[in-house]
């Protein structure tokens, strides 16, 4: 049995082009798997694909064969993680920066950036978001 040890990328960085799993600053989210790139130093994952800058990556790990394969259903949950299951463009949803019981705001996603009132949130900054309606 592998060890599954973490890394910090101010003191090891994965080889380029490496398919690892990392862990994004932001705590309570889900590890995901993602490829590294030397130059611009971020992370690239998911279909689009979509980038996540390294400062917004707290650790990575040799890639663990067990992560999420988009797109992922999101019907079942409430809160939802921005890098799993992304907003349909130009939906109104509610955001929130920080867990656990950070204030929800009401936003605008459009192209993987949340716009807030006259904020512009990239989506490696938000912690979750749920569907405009109802009750936050």
């Amino acid at each position: 049995m592998s060890k599954r040890i973490w890394h910090d990328l101010l003191s090891v960085q994965p080889p380029d082009g490496a398919v690892v799993t990392i862990q994004r600053a932001i705590v309570q989210t889900p590890p995901i798997p993602a490829e590294w790139a030397d130059r611009p130093k971020a992370f690239f994952f998911g279909t689009r694909p979509d980038i996540i800058p390294w400062w917004a990556v707290s650790a990575w790990r040799t890639l663990v064969p067990s992560g999420p394969v988009w797109p992922l259903s999101s019907d079942d949950l409430r809160w939802r993680d921005p890098c799993l299951y992304q907003p349909a463009d130009l939906q109104n949803i509610w955001v929130r920066r920080w867990p656990p019981d950070t204030a929800a705001a009401m936003a605008v996603y459009s192209s993987g950036i949340y716009m807030v009132h006259d904020w512009v949130l990239p989506f490696f900054q938000v912690w979750m978001w749920k569907p405009a309606g109802g009750r936050v």
